[in-house]
This record gives structure tokens, sequence and C-alpha cells, in this order.
């Protein structure tokens, strides 16, 4: 199977050229060809493939599948190279970072439900977040939040419009903390993301500017980018995984 075969003119169509951007991308596993499935995985790395199939349920394992094409495809036709070429490790907190001649080239990617999305630029520090709504513990919101962000929660008198303030907010601490490249190492309430009932489009933490964006994907689904340059492209492109693996 010829994997990327028709990714990569999609992809120059869809953006053009200009790789100076943040792109924002997101794919449905809901459209993944399980029939395919043995011959993808066949052509990932062997630590990779013995990850994957160690989920216990399909879900799991074609989310992880999908990421990792995905990060393979956009990576390889933003660094002009093979996506068999890429090179990739953690750094000391667990979070994948590109090495070799493309460790300036920055990536971030996320899954929940149907969809796993994925940021890349060609440098800085970029985490995206995606989250399925559903309940909400206010608990969550008291004991992680601080007190502006719950402020901005009970500001909303509606309670979908807390449901959807709570996992806006949720999403913004998580993309920043992936982006800093710390995770949960940073403590949750030890920094904001909103300004006023609003998730703020720029935010002063820890001496860094850094820059938050939601994105609009498909209702039920809350995603926020963050990142410290406001170069983010205007727009999420939701690509058909079928294209990523060549298949029709």
């Amino acid at each position: 199977m010829k994997i990327y075969s028709s990714l990569s003119l999609q992809l120059f169509i869809l953006f053009g050229s200009d790789n100076n951007l943040i792109k924002v991308y997101a794919a449905r596993i809901t459209e993944f060809p399980t029939e395919n499935l043995d011959s993808i995985l066949a052509t990932l790395p062997e630590e990779r493939r013995r990850k994957l199939l160690g989920f216990r349920f399909l879900q799991d394992m074609l989310r992880g599948v999908t990421g990792d094409l995905l990060t393979r495809a956009v990576l390889s036709q933003m660094l002009n190279c093979r996506a068999a070429e890429l090179e990739f490790g953690t750094n000391l907190y667990g979070k994948p970072i590109l090495l070799g001649h493309g460790q300036n080239t920055s990536f971030n990617v996320s899954h929940s439900g149907d969809w796993v999305v994925m940021a890349a630029g060609p440098s800085g520090r970029i985490g995206i977040d995606i989250e399925r709504i559903n309940v909400m513990d206010p608990e969550v919101a008291r004991q992680f939040y601080t007190k502006e962000e719950y402020n901005s929660i009970l500001s909303h008198p509606l309670h979908q419009e807390r449901l959807l303030q709570f996992f806006r907010i949720w999403t913004a601490k998580e993309s920043y903390i992936k982006a800093t490249g710390k995770g949960l190492s940073i403590p949750l309430d030890s920094f904001s993301t909103v300004e006023g009932d609003a998730i703020a489009k720029v935010q002063l933490i820890e001496g860094d500017l850094w820059y938050f964006r939601t994105f609009s994907l498909e209702e039920g689904y809350v995603l926020t980018a963050c990142a410290d340059t406001y170069d983010f492209n205007a727009e999420l492109q939701t690509l058909d995984i079928k294209s990523i693996v060549g298949v029709k």
C-alpha cells in the first residue's frame, strides 16, 4: 500500500505553500478503512506498532493510528521529505518531538471521541486539546480552575453555556500545558486562561505571552490550540483519513 499518496497535493491545495503559519487539522476515525488496518500498521515503526496492538479496544487503536498517520503525512509535507525519514523522540516530560532535520518544527496531537486533531508550525511551542462535551463536575472546576475561571463559568446563566465554558477552559488549560512541554507538572490552578467570561486571546503566563485559539469542529466537541506565537491559520481543515492512507 502506498501511504500518503494523495495527501501532499490535498494539503497544498488547502493551504498553499505558506509554512509560516500554525495549521490545525482534524480527521474522523469513523471513516478509517479498517479493512486496511493490518497493512497500515505494517508501515509504522515496530515499537510504535507493538504499542498500538496493545490497546484493548479498537477505537483506541484507531485514534492512535490516525494520529500517527496524520502527523507523518502533515510533517513530511511541511519538511518536504518522505514520511519514513521522520524521526521522533520525547522530551523530559514525555512530549513527542521531532529529531534530526525537523527539530525546529513543532507539533502536537489530541483525540477525543470520533476525532483526532493536530496542530503544526515551523517553530515555537504548540499545544492542542479536543474534548467531547459530557457532564460537568463543579468540584473539578473549584479544585483545578482559578477563581477567575470558576467565576467565568458561573457568569453564564444557562446550564448548557456553563457546560461549554467548563470545557473551553479545560481545553485551553490542556493546550497550554502541552505547549510548554511540561504537562501536568504544571498545576492547573496556577494560571488563568480567561478574560472576563471568555477564553483569552492572549495571556501573560510565567512572564511569556501565550496565544489561544478556539476552533469550531462539530457540535458536542470543544477544540483549543495554544502557542507562543499568534500566527494561526484562519481555519481548521478536516482531512479525509482515506486520503492519508492512500485508499478510495
